[in-house]
């Protein structure tokens, strides 16, 4: 067997058989589960399955089960680095479809635990895609780090639209992770001149984007 998911209940260890064909093209195959998040009491994830390509899965204790096979077919419908996260009660994850050849690409997508469908909640980079990473839940939105085509930069979704918070205006701003600490938002930017500590300490408004702190000594 390859790379699987596997859960420990305290004395014995059980594997979730994610990739349940067992081998692809002779050699075994793998469904490493990455990119963890708690919803809906259940754990979410990415992970790959014979018939679906990688997707985003639930597991709840015993069994894993696919959210929806989101780009239909083997192709994947959640990206590889893509981040997973809860946020006002609803999970959000890096996804495509695959409409309109291939269009859109990777983006943020929105899962309000019902029975209904993801819902792709902007189309930031419509033809390539904008490839979201680090979804942090912070003073009522949540931000990430996105490209638009032309950078990648900080960007915030209140509930209704999502907006870009302006750091270098001339190319890549974002490029580590974020932190909440002590009622602020840390990320490590560039201005464009030199790469420092920049902080969010307030609900950014909606519209217009705000600028950031100016970088920490």
């Amino acid at each position: 067997e390859g790379a699987e998911l596997l859960s420990y209940n305290g004395s014995s260890i059980a594997v979730a058989h994610i990739f349940r064909s067992g081998s692809r093209g002779g050699a075994p195959s793998n469904s490493p589960a990455r990119g963890f998040a708690i919803f809906d009491n259940k754990m979410w994830m990415r992970a790959t399955e014979d018939s679906a390509g990688m997707e985003i899965f639930s597991f709840d204790g015993s069994t894993a089960t696919i959210l929806r096979d989101l780009r239909a077919g083997t192709p994947s419908g959640a990206m590889n680095l893509g981040g997973i996260a809860v946020h006002n009660s609803k999970l959000y994850f890096v996804g495509r479809n695959g409409t309109n050849n291939n269009i859109p690409g990777f983006e943020p997508w929105e899962w309000d635990g019902t029975a209904n469908d993801p819902i792709l909640i902007a189309n930031i980079s419509p033809d390539s895609g904008s490839s979201p990473y680090y979804f942090t839940s912070f003073a009522g939105s949540l931000f990430f780090s996105a490209h638009d085509g032309d950078t990648r930069q900080l960007y915030y979704y209140d509930g209704v639209s999502v907006q870009q918070m302006t750091i270098n205006p001339s190319g890549d701003a974002l490029s580590h992770k974020m932190l909440v600490f002590n009622g602020k938002l840390f990320f490590a930017a560039t201005d464009g001149s030199t790469e420092s500590l920049w902080a969010v300490s307030v609900p950014p408004p909606s519209p217009p984007p705000p600028n950031p702190s100016p970088p920490l000594p």
